[in-house]
């Protein structure tokens, strides 16, 4: 998908998140979301995932102009989802200003709520967004920093840049969302190396998969640069 000729406007193109639904036309309308480097978030929009494509806004749909913000200096890495009742919900962000979700228009590429902070924990980057029987789930990668500041005894402290899971079933509330855990370690406590991570997690007949990065072809070819490989 060739970002830069459909949206000349673009600094960049990462990250990507995808959802569809079937609209009155009768036909699959699917919508595309990625990241415009660290300054913002686009979207384009097709009738088939081959495309063509096409850029509904002619801008980002967020990015750091954004009112709203609230000190997310990084509106990028989106994760979008549909709920039951048709709804779009975007999540973005990272770094220190951590996380925020908001509500999609019923076009889905416009915004229809305030934006709102997911209080995330050791917040790096890698938002993506899920729904399931009711339940909002968002996924996220956590940072470098020490987790020597964790108070909790419920749930242990997620591991080093590993992948953190957080629920809610009302997502504009801050307080509704719960942290779950760590659920997906760095490829570096498994004996590879080092990495940043971005995760999605599909079902596809009945099995449940999690798409993910690691470097281990990097690893094979004895090259460097930091070439992540999706697994």
């Amino acid at each position: 998908i060739d970002i830069a000729e459909i949206c000349p406007w673009a600094l960049a193109s990462w990250a990507p998140s995808i959802t569809s639904r079937v609209e009155e036309d009768g036909l699959t309308h699917f919508y595309l979301y990625f990241s415009n480097s660290g300054w913002g978030t686009g979207v384009i929009t097709s009738t088939s995932p081959t495309g063509p494509w096409s850029d509904p806004l002619g801008e980002s749909l967020l990015d750091g102009n954004t009112p709203g913000l609230n000190g997310c200096s990084s509106p990028f890495d989106p994760g979008v989802c549909i709920d039951d009742n048709g709804t779009g919900w975007l999540a973005f962000g990272g770094g220190d200003g951590g996380s925020r979700i908001v509500k999609l228009g019923d076009d889905m590429v416009s915004i229809d709520s305030d934006i709102v902070k997911i209080p995330s924990k050791f917040n790096f980057e890698a938002s993506e967004l899920n729904y399931e029987n009711g339940t909002f789930i968002y996924t996220y990668s956590t940072d470098w920093q020490s987790r020597e500041n964790w108070n909790r005894t419920d749930v242990p402290a997620p591991g080093t840049c590993s992948m953190g899971c957080m629920t809610s079933k009302t997502p504009l509330d801050p307080e509704s969302w719960q942290f779950k855990g760590g659920f997906f370690l760095n490829a570096g406590d498994s004996g590879m190396d080092w990495c940043n991570n971005h995760t999605h997690l599909i079902e596809y007949k009945g099995t449940r998969y999690i798409i993910h990065h690691t470097l281990h072809i990097q690893e094979r070819t004895k090259t460097k640069g930091g070439f992540r490989c999706m697994c």
